[in-house]
């Protein structure tokens, strides 16, 4: 058994967590067009609360777990925030 699932959180023999790191990050990017294509029902909304709105909603898909992998290198999450704020 080389993998093991819990909470969502996926344990690798190895201590790899490239795996939830994928998951969160298309999970996430997910949220973010949904919430793109909501934005455009109200185009009047500040780039102030359209990063509010991603504080809200897409952080804690992507900081799910962060108690485990916390240490870890998350450039995958990181370049999910870098996407939304090109789109702002």
């Amino acid at each position: 058994m080389s993998k093991f699932t819990y909470l969502a959180i996926v344990f690798t023999t190895g201590g790899s967590f490239n795996t939830i790191f994928e998951m969160l990050a298309g999970q996430a990017l997910k949220a973010i067009y949904k919430l793109k294509s909501n934005l455009f029902i109200f185009p009047g909304i500040t780039v102030q609360h359209k990063l509010d709105l991603f504080d809200k909603l897409i952080l804690p898909i992507l900081n799910y777990g962060s108690e485990v992998w916390g240490l870890n290198d998350s450039t995958k999450l990181e370049r999910i925030h870098i996407h939304f704020c090109n789109i702002v």
